[in-house]
C-alpha cells in the first residue's frame, strides 16, 4: 500500500474546513490528521500531528502565512527552503529521484 499524505486543515470557518475533510475522506491517498480554526491552533496541531501537507486559508488571521511557515521552519530547526526540501526527502516525503525523473511526492 501506498503511503498516504497526511494534511492538516486550517481555516475559520468550520463548515468549510468539514466539507474540505469530508471530501477528502473518500481519497484513499489522502488522510486528514487534524484541523484549526485559526493560526495558533494551526501551530500546536503541526506540532502534535507532524502533517505532510497544510492547507492553510491566507486570510487566516493577522499573522501572514509567510510568519506561519517561517514559525514551522523555525520550529523544526530548518533554516531555508532547501533544508526543508531536504527534510521532506529525508523522512520520505518527496523522492527526489535522477535528473530528468519526475516523481515527486510519494
Amino acid at each position: 500500500m501506498t503511503r498516504r499524505i497526511r494534511l492538516l486543515l486550517v481555516d475559520d470557518h468550520a463548515l468549510f474546513r468539514k466539507g474540505i475533510a469530508r471530501l477528502l475522506a473518500s481519497r484513499a491517498d489522502m488522510e486528514v490528521v487534524g484541523e484549526a480554526a485559526d493560526g495558533e491552533e494551526a501551530m500546536a496541531q503541526a506540532l502534535a500531528t507532524k502533517p505532510d501537507v497544510v492547507v492553510m486559508d491566507i486570510y487566516i488571521s493577522t499573522d501572514t502565512v509567510r510568519n506561519h511557515i517561517r514559525s514551522v521552519l523555525e520550529k523544526l530547526n530548518l533554516r531555508n527552503r532547501l533544508e526543508a526540501a531536504a527534510y521532506a526527502a529525508r523522512i520520505g516525503l518527496i523522492d527526489a529521484g535522477h535528473p530528468g525523473e519526475n516523481r515527486g511526492v510519494r
